[in-house]
């Protein structure tokens, strides 16, 4: 995720491109070095994110931030429970 203006942006088409029936994309590609002082900021936006979206594809380290849960199952679980349609873990 961009820092703002960027990342509003990014988060507003992908809420426009949602409620006109698109099919959305969401990957939250965490850094760790660039979000080490904002994880909760991570988080929330990245649920954000995962709310409006059809695929969402994360890595086991987002999958667990993400989610706070470290059962691969339960956390995927949870994914589909904040709105996305199609998990992709790798």
């Amino acid at each position: 995720m961009l820092t703002d203006p960027f990342r509003e942006t990014y988060l507003s088409l992908l809420d426009e491109a949602k409620a006109n029936g698109q099919f959305t994309l969401f990957d939250p590609n965490y850094r760790g070095n660039l979000w080490e002082d904002r994880l909760e900021e991570f988080i929330a936006q990245s649920r954000r994110g995962i709310h409006n979206a059809d695929l969402v594809k994360v890595s086991e380290e987002e999958l667990n931030i993400i989610t706070g849960v470290t059962d691969r199952h339960a956390s995927l679980d949870l994914l589909h429970g904040l709105g996305a349609k199609i998990t992709l873990n790798l």
